[in-house]
């Protein structure tokens, strides 16, 4: 199965690392890899959380590379991307994909990957044109009015970017960017969920659908993947067409308050990489 799994880690400089994420090859497509430059996390020089590879768009990734029919040959939007994985991966497949986050310093980074990742996404002489870019994107740019027609997304995709109260500003953000007929696919980590009801809440108003999947993935954590779009869910959704389910979660899970901060044992809160380190550490 398509199951992209963290385990190449080598150190560049201090404090700087690059990951490897591999993604098998399924249903007649090659494999391939994403390798990301991680930063130093809040040192006062660096970003913050952006220049780190988390949890749950690794899983993410791995749900959408499972159902490319979703993305190819469309013009997708990442928002709050961080290190750029996820639109990598998206990259190889969609027409245009536009990469982006808040932090300045977070889009260098990530701008890094997209350039070191060019095998990844660029297209071969016999394929269609396939273009990846980045710009830095903040909520308050999009909350006013829609983006003009030719800037509208056909799919958005993103990852823990829903903190505290504010899953309705984000809903409203994310319409404003989607195109009629679009989808917006979010994953949460488990335990960093807090205001995503907020952005249900916000979209169901909207008159979408918001279909939930709970996901737990060894060794990555507990998950919860929302795909939004327009009236009723697709056949053709994440969720109902899952041809290798992952393990589901049970129905009742207790929901952290908003604004609680994980406990620094989590699973789901470490990188990505200090993930793969720790179950080394248990191998050895």
């Amino acid at each position: 199965s398509t199951h992209p799994t963290a385990v190449a880690i080598r150190c560049l400089s201090m404090d700087v690392w690059e990951e490897e994420v591999s993604f098998a090859a399924e249903h007649g497509r090659d494999g391939f890899k994403v390798r990301i430059r991680e930063l130093p996390m809040a040192d006062g020089v660096h970003a913050s959380t952006g220049c780190q590879l988390w949890s749950s768009s690794i899983v993410l990734a791995r749900e959408i590379m499972a159902r490319t029919n979703l993305i190819a040959k469309k013009k997708v939007v990442e928002v709050g991307a961080g290190c750029g994985l996820l639109g990598i991966a998206v990259g190889r497949f969609a027409r245009h994909t536009l990469i982006t986050d808040g932090d300045e310093e977070v889009v260098r980074n990530l701008s890094h990957n997209i350039d070191s990742n060019r095998s990844v996404w660029s297209s071969s002489d016999d394929e269609n044109p396939r273009e990846v870019s980045s710009r830095v994107l903040r909520w308050e740019e999009v909350l006013d009015a829609p983006w003009p027609e030719s800037e509208q997304a056909e799919v958005i995709v993103a990852s823990d970017i829903i903190y505290g109260n504010w899953g309705d500003t984000v809903g409203k953000a994310l319409l404003n960017m989607l195109a009629p007929e679009g989808r917006i696919f979010l994953a949460a980590s488990e335990d960093r969920r807090g205001g995503v009801r907020g952005f249900q809440d916000y979209l169901e108003n909207a008159g979408f659908s918001v279909l939930e999947t709970k996901l737990r993935v060894p060794p990555l954590g507990d998950f919860r993947i929302y795909e939004c779009r327009e009236g009723e869910p697709d056949p053709e959704s994440l969720a109902i067409k899952r041809e290798e389910p992952t393990q589901e979660l049970p129905e009742e899970m207790p929901a952290p308050a908003p604004w609680s901060q994980p406990e620094a044992s989590a699973v789901s809160q470490a990188p990505a990489r200090h993930m793969a380190k720790s179950k080394e550490a248990e191998a050895s």
